[in-house]
């Protein structure tokens, strides 16, 4: 997580995902338990999100995104490279 924080506090990425900047890893620790933490498990939507790293380097390469809308039984699903490993 620490690596991930660090990362994103690379404002170059930013034209590219829809996220503030968090400037604390707590803040951001705790973005991302309210994302987990599903309150409506009945919504039509699932969105599950991935960091992507190099294993030879263990350097944080992109994202993985996936929308899954439930009752078109249909996924629609994002890579995005936004850093260089």
């Amino acid at each position: 997580m620490e690596e991930l924080f660090l990362d994103l506090l690379d404002s170059r990425i930013f034209p590219y995902i829809s996220e503030k900047q968090y400037s604390t890893l707590p803040e951001l620790k705790a973005r991302f338990e309210m994302l987990v933490s599903d309150p409506t498990p009945a919504r039509r939507e699932k969105w599950l999100n991935w960091v992507m790293y190099d294993r030879l380097s263990a350097v944080t390469s992109g994202t993985l995104q996936a929308t899954i809308m439930t009752e078109e039984r249909l996924a629609v699903v994002s890579i995005a490279k936004l850093f260089e490993a």
